[in-house]
């Protein structure tokens, strides 16, 4: 899975953290995202990229670790859920987690990081790719 590197900046370009993420850019790599992982270091996550913004849903089935799901469109986090936890295969009816409004991009990082590093609503992401 391609690899890249994401910057979250507070709204005056303060840099609040930096992730090495995977690039969720195939249908299949978008619907497998971080299912079966057993473990996610702070510094690292997961990049949804999608052609078109529209309200999107994530679920965490299969999912072993809480999770903390960033919503942007382009660059501005238009959602952030917070602590979302793990939902395993015996569970057939897993939360919906919204974006609330259009969204074309996503980050998911380990549970409990965002109020860490006090991500929030307004903030920007940046990315780009990383060749590994």
């Amino acid at each position: 899975m391609p690899r890249g590197r994401v910057f979250v900046l507070a709204p005056d370009g303060t840099a609040r953290a930096r992730f090495d993420v995977w690039l969720g850019l195939t249908e299949a790599s978008q619907n497998r995202g971080l299912m079966e992982v057993r473990g996610l270091a702070p510094s690292k996550g997961m990049l949804f990229l999608y052609n078109a913004a529209q309200p999107r849903q994530f679920w965490m089935r299969n999912t072993r670790i809480p999770l903390d799901i960033i919503f942007a469109r382009g660059e501005r986090i238009v959602r952030v859920h917070r602590g979302v936890p793990p939902c395993p295969d015996s569970v057939r009816n897993c939360p919906v987690y919204a974006s609330g409004e259009p969204s074309d991009t996503i980050l998911e990082i380990a549970g409990g990081s965002a109020e860490k590093l006090g991500v929030r609503e307004g903030d920007r992401i940046r990315w780009g790719s990383v060749n590994r």
